[in-house]
């Protein structure tokens, strides 16, 4: 489960080994800088349109900007090949899925959800190069406060580095990018489709059949909130506070919980609540019934 973000401080989070900071940086330096258009910003001594020194914009100075990570070697990679596409352009989220969909892992995950792969990549090409050139005023990048936020999401449910299809996942959820979202939603990109498939991988939810007593079991994933799970212990399964904290917490450390033991048709219509309102939130919790021991 994913920690609520008002319950965890941003800082004091320390989760870089020094190893993942030195390869992090080597990569770095043996990729590309980015330069930026000279900027034409007046300030007082100096004639208007008088050009000052170019501003440089480099893969380094972006990351720098996350909470001390591990950053997963594809993602890095992704991220220097972003800012290498984004040249005389604003480097923003768009630029940083259409490397991410590159990657290996994250295409893989992308092609067994049923995403049209050619179509996506064209058109995140056609949206990349429709993208009008940055204004000299205009912030270099925009793309670090996703970025950062993405990184503070996989910290708080307790993944040791930031993957690809993690990323891509999150980027998706958090993008306001209308035009973006369309080229998605144009390849059949699913959010919750995909959510599902980083967390549980191929798993099916096969439900028990049994006449006796029997248990709902939920399973942890990385994008779940621990409030909706409380909410839906308590709402639904009638928990009291404690005893569902207790439970999210169970879930959480070990990866997955049962609820009471109950009888089938109790546990048939609790599960179905479960699920529609997971499903209506764009979580994937994984809830399924199995013979109580």
């Amino acid at each position: 489960m994913r920690v609520n973000e008002t319950e965890v401080p941003v800082d004091g989070l320390e989760c870089a080994r020094e190893e993942d900071e030195i390869a992090t940086e080597r990569l770095v330096e043996d990729h590309v800088e980015v330069r930026s258009e000279a900027l034409e910003i007046p300030r007082e001594g100096l004639v208007r349109g008088e050009r000052r020194r170019p501003q440089r914009m480099t893969a380094t100075m972006l990351v720098s900007t996350i909470p001390k990570f591990s950053l997963n070697p594809e993602v890095m990679g992704a991220i220097v090949h972003a800012a290498r596409t984004a040249r005389r352009k604003t480097l923003d989220d768009a630029h940083l899925m259409a490397a991410l969909a590159r990657v290996g892992s994250v295409a893989q995950a992308l092609g067994a959800t049923g995403v049209d792969l050619v179509e996506l990549e064209g058109g995140l090409a056609r949206l990349l190069a429709a993208q009008p050139k940055r204004p000299w005023y205009a912030l270099v990048a925009t793309a670090s406060r996703p970025l950062e936020e993405v990184s503070r999401l996989a910290q708080r449910a307790g993944l040791g580095e930031l993957s690809g299809p993690f990323a891509f996942a999150s980027f998706a959820a958090l993008s306001k990018n209308a035009a973006l979202l369309q080229c998605l939603a144009d390849a059949g990109f699913s959010l919750l489709r995909f959510r599902r498939h980083v967390a549980h991988g191929s798993a099916v939810d096969v439900d028990d059949d049994v006449d006796g007593p029997v248990r709902i079991v939920l399973h942890n994933d990385p994008f779940t909130t621990q409030e909706f799970v409380i909410d839906l212990l308590t709402s639904v399964c009638r928990c009291d506070l404690a005893t569902a904290t207790g439970l999210m917490t169970r879930v959480h450390v070990d990866g997955r919980g049962e609820l009471r033991s109950m009888p089938p048709s109790e546990a048939g219509a609790v599960i179905a609540e479960i699920r529609a309102r997971a499903s209506a939130a764009g979580f994937p919790l994984r809830a399924v019934v199995q013979r109580a021991q």
